[in-house]
């Protein structure tokens, strides 16, 4: 241990030495900035949209998240009257294929599933600094005014991928579990997701009974459905909703604050997030294309999902000779987030008059 620690402390110094920082002073500021980023990520103030995503370990340039095809209907059953009696196969002899399929087999119900295609992106953030002491303390301090700008940005990355889960029109995806990526073909979000365009003046608390009924429409009765509005939205939702969002009959706060539970608005949750009505970001990222001044989304965790290819990794580098006096700090990961199922996923808009 002790060698091991020499070791460290040397490469330490040849980061260092040139600007009178201690051996002890570089191990303590680089230990110091990890244990910032740490307690960064379980901050009350992080990405917080990926939390109510599912979530996959993936590998490689690109991977694929399993899941069902909408397409999953059970076939009719048969009436008493038109129950065929079973057989053996040495019963019958020889059966025909039809007395195969109906009195020997069991009944085999197509089961289709889908695999959607997701990629890795990076997301980073880096900042160079003089060497000092002071610098140094200021960007290993979590309550630092430099630290919350610069990780803000690095969450607003994260919630970014989370968004264009949700609202990106179509998804690459591969049917039928097939093993070999060779028919990847461009799927677009069904009708029955999307909402009718809305005006600000039109939003109250009814949307969230419109959002329920086309998750209960495909059968969920038990998971948390989340619902997602931008700032200027949810004032909107708020005004023209008069006392409704207040009532103890439409919203769970009361068990949320005695239980613990997720607050509820006729059994969805809502998640306001600037993202949501930023249109300069959305239209730049091509998710505003007209009228648009916001977006509304749900989803339930099933239904999107963040891809993890490579965990988070921050370093703290010594003074550079390309930029002579510099230290650095370095975060990033590879992960991006996608829509494994439409059915459990809602897209809609706020438009202008």
């Amino acid at each position: 241990m002790k060698k091991l620690f020499s070791l460290v402390l040397g490469f330490l110094s040849l980061n260092f030495a040139t600007y009178a920082i201690s051996d002890t002073d570089a191990v303590h500021h680089i230990l110091q900035f990890n244990e910032m980023v740490k307690e960064l990520a379980g901050g009350p103030k992080r990405a917080y949209l990926k939390e109510t995503f599912g979530y996959e370990s993936c590998s490689g340039e690109a991977d694929f998240i399993d899941g069902m095809h909408p397409a999953n209907d059970a076939g009719a059953d048969n009436t008493l009257a038109n129950v065929t009696n079973r057989y053996t196969y040495d019963q019958i002899g020889t059966p025909t294929a039809a007395q195969l399929s109906d009195q020997v087999l069991t009944r085999n119900d197509s089961v289709q599933g889908q695999r959607t295609q997701i990629l890795p992106h990076q997301l980073e953030i880096g900042k160079w600094f003089a060497s000092s002491e002071r610098n140094f303390l200021e960007y290993t301090d979590p309550a630092s005014r430099k630290i919350r700008a610069l990780w803000a940005g690095y969450w607003r990355k994260m919630d970014l991928r989370c968004i264009h889960a949700i609202f990106d029109a179509t998804m690459n995806r591969v049917a039928d579990d097939a093993t070999e990526p060779t028919a990847i073909t461009a799927e677009s979000m069904p009708a029955s997701q999307v909402m009718d365009d809305i005006l600000p003046a039109n939003i109250d608390h009814k949307i969230f009974s419109d959002i329920k009924a086309r998750f209960l429409t495909q059968y969920m009765t038990g998971e948390h459905i989340f619902a997602g509005f931008g700032p200027d939205t949810w004032k909107a939702l708020v005004d023209n909703s008069g006392d409704r969002l207040t009532n103890q009959d439409y919203v769970s706060s009361a068990s949320h604050f005695e239980t613990g539970n997720l607050p509820t608005v006729y059994g969805v949750v809502p998640v306001v997030h600037p993202l949501f009505d930023d249109t300069t970001t959305l239209t730049a990222e091509g998710l505003l294309t007209g009228n648009e001044i916001g977006l509304i989304g749900a989803w339930t965790e099933d239904g999107v999902c963040w891809g993890q290819f490579m965990e988070e990794t921050s370093n703290m580098e010594g003074p550079s000779g390309y930029f002579k006096g510099q230290s650095a700090i370095h975060v990033e990961q590879f992960a991006n987030a996608v829509r494994a199922d439409d059915l459990q996923v809602v897209q809609g808009a706020v438009v202008s008059a």
